[in-house]
């Protein structure tokens, strides 16, 4: 798995070559600090779980054109997509 997950937190994403669309796991509840410094995705899906986003943690994204929230979004933290390209932002409902 492509993630560092420390007590329910994503601490760190550790990108595979020429991945470009990530899916977060369930059960994550928060997105750390700086956990996606610099990555390349393009497209980030977001699972119901996940409730908490933090400052910067998608910081330097410099791809990152649409990211897929829950149909109730997180508390996403100021900064957290600093610098990011986002073009979309979409709800989605979420099936159990």
């Amino acid at each position: 798995m492509p993630f560092i997950i420390e007590n329910r937190t994503l601490v760190k994403y550790l990108p595979e070559p020429g991945q470009t669309k990530v899916i977060i796991p369930d059960g994550v509840e928060c997105i750390g600090a700086f956990a996606f410094v610099n990555a390349g995705l393009e497209e980030l899906y977001l699972p119901k779980s996940v409730n908490f986003i933090s400052a910067e943690a998608f910081r330097f994204c410099r791809r990152l054109k649409t990211v897929y929230f829950p149909e109730e979004p997180p508390f996403v933290s100021e900064y957290a997509f600093f610098k990011c390209p986002l073009e979309r932002v979409m709800f989605r409902k979420m099936t159990e």
